[in-house]
């Protein structure tokens, strides 16, 4: 029987408040600024054609952060080299993508990445503080979602693959319209016609592959569709 998910109603509701929405606003317009100068640079060295591809294959706030976090060296041998300026962790999803974009710049010579932590950075320690925070964060996820719906299911595979960062700025912003347990299909919906628009350029796969994991499809109606939320 199709079902929908109200508590993500109430999420939406938390995330209005006129605090929330000035502070939030003021750090999105920053992030996208220092950005669009990236992405708008004439500037054709390979390190600043790496950081628009970077710029422009991450979602802002991933974009952001390993833009001002990391200084691109050089290529030894079948090696990029590059250093942490903060202590962040990339998971193993980031620097696949990251490798990619490396290889779309200079050559498929290019194999591996080579990393130089930040001097302050205990890598071991790091890795479990974020577990530890998906963790947490994924508590508090089953207090607002059935543990047992797809769209938790989803959501828990992406915090998981990626961070509760990149959760709470982006698949956050998705209201479940419906959820089909007996086709197995989930129909989302986007908060506003802004965050329809991120989620469609840069999250799409994102979303596939999370409801693949599930064995269910699903579908994302436009913001401003007349579509009646079951309840």
């Amino acid at each position: 029987m199709a079902k929908a998910l109200s508590h993500e109603l109430r999420e939406t509701t938390k995330a209005n408040s006129s605090n929330f929405q000035f502070k939030s606003s003021n750090d999105n317009k920053a992030k996208e600024q220092y950005l669009q100068k990236i992405e708008y640079s004439t500037d054709t060295s390979r390190h600043a054609q790496l950081k628009r591809k970077i710029s422009g294959i991450f979602d802002t706030d991933t974009a952001y952060s390993l833009l001002t976090s990391c200084a691109f060296g050089k290529v030894v041998e079948n090696q990029f080299q590059f250093k942490l300026l903060k202590d962040i962790a990339l998971s193993e999803h980031i620097k696949t993508k990251i490798l990619q974009q490396v290889q779309m710049v200079y050559g498929n010579k290019i194999t591996k990445l080579q990393i130089t932590p930040c001097k302050q950075s205990i890598s071991a320690t790091q890795g479990n503080n974020t577990k530890d925070e998906n963790n947490a964060y994924l508590l508090e996820l089953a207090k607002q979602l059935n543990p047992d719906s797809l769209w938790y299911k989803a959501r828990k595979f992406l915090i998981e693959r990626h961070n509760k960062y990149i959760d709470i700025a982006t698949f956050s912003k998705l209201i479940v319209v419906q959820e089909d347990d007996i086709n197995k299909k989930v129909t989302l919906k986007s908060t506003s016609a802004f965050y329809d628009y991120y989620i469609r350029n840069r999250h799409m796969q994102d979303l596939k592959t999370a409801f693949q994991t599930q064995n269910c499809s699903f579908e994302l109606i436009g913001w401003n569709d007349n579509y009646k939320i079951t309840t």
